[in-house]
């Protein structure tokens, strides 16, 4: 009898210990690896504050005035975007210090991409141009045509591993027009695990 009571038992705790080792499996294959690291989301006023609004004659760095956006025609992902109403029309340009309140992203050794989503509501294009920015050089400058009522997103990928220390991200907006007008930044990061370009 004790012979038959010591096998049910051995019995029961190898199905026991499967369970447990295919739960186990379940749980891992469910992980999501992260390769994102944001900038900025645009999701809050908290996401917009870190952009610079310096202005000066002799800089030429043009004006602007930002807002929360939260209707959903102008967002490409979360809950709001910044709305961009440039004052300047020929040239508006502001700059992320790479360590700020809301992110440090002064060591990005490993990214393969930089992304940021540009919304034109107007009528004609806008040229965009995303600087990553060193102490000593410019790691990377990308330009991009933004075309006009739709959604662009301006990308680069990073030639080699960027191993020093970031300064700023500068993002700088021209375009031929006389009057003001508007734009839409969203989705600012940098991404780990891709190697190509959206």
């Amino acid at each position: 009898m004790k012979k038959l009571i010591c096998l049910f038992c051995a019995f029961c705790s190898v199905f026991a210990l499967a369970a447990c080792g295919d739960q186990g499996g379940d749980q891992q294959g469910e992980q999501e690896v992260v390769t994102q690291k944001y900038v900025s989301r645009f999701d809050c006023y908290e996401d917009m504050v870190i952009c610079s609004l310096d202005y000066y004659y002799w800089s030429d760095s043009g004006a602007a005035e930002f807002e929360l956006n939260t209707e959903k025609e102008y967002i490409s992902e979360g809950d709001g975007s910044m709305k961009v109403h440039v004052l300047t029309p020929s040239r508006f340009l502001t700059s992320i210090e790479a360590n700020n309140f809301r992110a440090d992203n002064t060591k990005i050794n490993g990214a393969k991409t930089i992304s940021i989503d540009v919304y034109n509501p107007t009528e004609s294009p806008v040229e965009f141009q995303l600087s990553v920015n060193g102490y000593s050089r410019t790691v990377l400058g990308v330009s991009k045509t933004c075309a006009a009522g739709a959604w662009t997103t301006v990308s680069g990928n990073f030639e080699e591993d960027v191993t020093e220390t970031l300064k700023s991200f500068t993002l700088e907006v021209s375009r031929s027009v006389e009057n003001p007008y508007d734009l839409y930044f969203d989705n600012f990061y940098l991404d780990f695990g891709s190697n190509s370009v959206k």
